[in-house]
């Protein structure tokens, strides 16, 4: 039923209220954090161990399932991967733009990796990528082994 922070001294208490299949990314090097859960849309929380703001970037209904959820590593850009979609979209938060790309794979997530975010597991098929490191996010594959 709800998003919850606790601390170190063992504070507790509710940040956002989210359904249950809702994801939470914390933005680096600081107290900033995102919530997306389908029933409740895309929030960006301020300051979530303090006075907390709160920023709607996606209305419910913007998402089918979210996937994954994550900062770039400036926290200028946050990526949602949407696996019922295919695809991931970025979310300038100083301009407010969004750019949503699209994406041959169901996003299991997305995990980092140095600038890139992992998209789906290595196997049979191609690994997919998210390349957040240039202006423009886009999403690439490494084939897969042929034998």
């Amino acid at each position: 039923g709800s998003i919850r922070l606790w601390g170190a001294a063992g504070e507790d208490f509710a940040v956002i209220e989210a359904g249950s299949n809702a994801i939470v990314a914390f933005a680096p090097g600081g107290h900033d954090a995102a919530a997306a859960d389908p029933s409740g849309g895309l929030v960006l929380l301020g300051d979530v161990a303090g006075a907390g703001s709160r920023r709607t970037l996606a209305a419910s209904g913007g998402m089918v399932y979210p996937a994954g959820l994550a900062f770039s590593a400036d926290g200028r850009k946050l990526f949602l991967a949407d696996a019922g979609a295919r695809s991931v979209t970025a979310f300038d938060l100083a301009a407010g733009a969004q750019t949503v790309v699209s994406c041959d794979c169901v996003p299991a997530g997305l995990f980092p990796m140095d600038g890139l975010f992992r998209l789906n597991e290595a196997g049979a098929a191609p690994l997919w990528l998210l390349d957040a490191r240039s202006g423009e996010p886009r999403i690439v594959f490494v084939p897969a082994r042929s034998e």
